[in-house]
Order: C-alpha cells, then structure tokens, then sequence
C-alpha cells in the first residue's frame, strides 16, 4: 500500500513538473514570436533572426511559428528562405490561408499562373472574399488566359480565342497579349485592328525584339512596306 502511494505521489509530481515545463515552454514561445515580430515590424531584422530560430527550436512542426519565419523572410528580403518555410507551413497545414497565399504569389511573380491556382485552391471558402487572395486569383487566371485562349482557338475558332483574351485584366495586359490580340484579329481579316494591337504591344514591351519582328513582318504581308520601313 505504502509502495503504491509513494509510486502515485512520483506520477503525480512528474506530471505536475511535465505541465509547469510545457506552460513555460508555451509561454516562452509565446514572447519569443512576440519579440521577433515587433522587431521585424521595426525592420531590425537580424536583430529578430536569433528569436525566430529560439522558436524553431521549442516549436519545429508548429505550422504558426513556420508561417512566421516565412514572413520574416520574406520582409527582409530572402524570397527563397521565405518560399521553404511556407512549405513546410503547408506541410503541416494543407489549408494554411497565409502560406498558401504567399506562395502563390510568388508563383505569379515567377509567371507560373497554373501552380498559383493550385496554391489557392487550398484555400478555405471562407477566405476566398478576400479581396488579396481575389487579386492574386485574377493574376493567376491573366498568365493562364494566353493558353486558355490558345485551346480555344484550335476548338471553337479565332473569335472564341478572341473572347477568352479579352477577359484579361486591362492591368495585366503586357506584350504576349498584345501579340496574340494581333495574331488572332489578322485571322479574322481585321487588319488595322491588329496593327493597333501591334503598336500598342510594342509601347506595353518596348525592348522586346520579336514584337518589332512581327509587327515588320505583319506589315509585310499585308504589303505595307512603307509602314515596314518605318
């Protein structure tokens, strides 16, 4: 009886200490990404650094503490460490709003519209009327418009294409727009139209050689040599 009572009082005490260590732990970690996050919000970044890696070590598969990093990579300017700790983030965390995010913007940086909406395809529904992940949304779908329009033209015809380029964001219309605008208005006998669309791809994209070559060559065709030699 005494044996089971002195062993009782051992379990007790190990689990009152495991429990004052995890709320310290807890609470520790809690100041830590506190102190990291003012620093970084006061541009002392590598002032933050040590803090953030404190919490790494009291928290490696935490998906807040790993989505934190991230951001204060991304605010000092290491995109690439940023982009892995919103992987892992998501590693643990399919459904995380901010990582995914993140990481599809930087998809869209990188002009990969199709990885972008697969990032944002993670999210909750309920986050998507948020007008930042609309944007990115809408950016996302400009980079894949040029291959939508593309598909549509060898399945329905250049006025479908057509219809689908135009749904393009007039912010998002760069050179590669213009180009196929041209192409696919030259293909529906709209000449000057498509020469407008030339013009106004080489002011969107003035150091891009190929626009000049097929504006030239465009003209050409048509027999407009004057205007080609311009």
């Amino acid at each position: 009886m005494q044996s089971a009572r002195v062993k009782f009082q051992i379990l007790f005490a190990v689990s009152f200490l495991s429990g004052l260590i995890l709320s310290a732990q807890t609470e520790d970690l809690r100041t830590l990404m506190l102190k990291a996050m003012q620093l970084d919000s006061q541009q002392r970044f590598s002032e933050a650094e040590p803090y953030y890696q404190r919490a790494l070590k009291l928290a490696p598969k935490s998906a807040q503490v790993l989505n934190n990093v991230g951001n204060h990579y991304l605010a000092s300017g290491d995109r690439k460490l940023a982009r892995k700790f919103y992987l892992e983030t998501i590693e643990i965390d399919p459904h995380h709003t901010n990582a995914d995010l993140q990481l599809a913007q930087m998809c869209v940086e990188d002009k990969n519209g199709k990885q972008a909406l697969a990032y944002l395809s993670r999210l909750r529904s309920s986050g998507n009327s948020d007008p930042d992940i609309a944007l990115v949304k809408e950016r996302a779908l400009a980079l894949i418009r040029l291959d939508l329009a593309i598909e549509r033209f060898h399945r329905e015809g250049a006025q479908a294409a057509l219809s689908e380029l135009d749904r393009t964001p007039v912010a998002d219309r760069k050179g590669d727009y213009y180009l196929l605008r041209a192409q696919l208005l030259d293909s529906l006998g709209k000449m000057q139209e498509a020469v407008d669309a030339l013009n106004l791809g080489i002011r969107a994209a003035p150091t891009r050689p190929d626009l000049y070559l097929q504006a030239s060559g465009f003209l050409l065709k048509h027999n407009l040599l004057r205007e080609a030699s311009d």
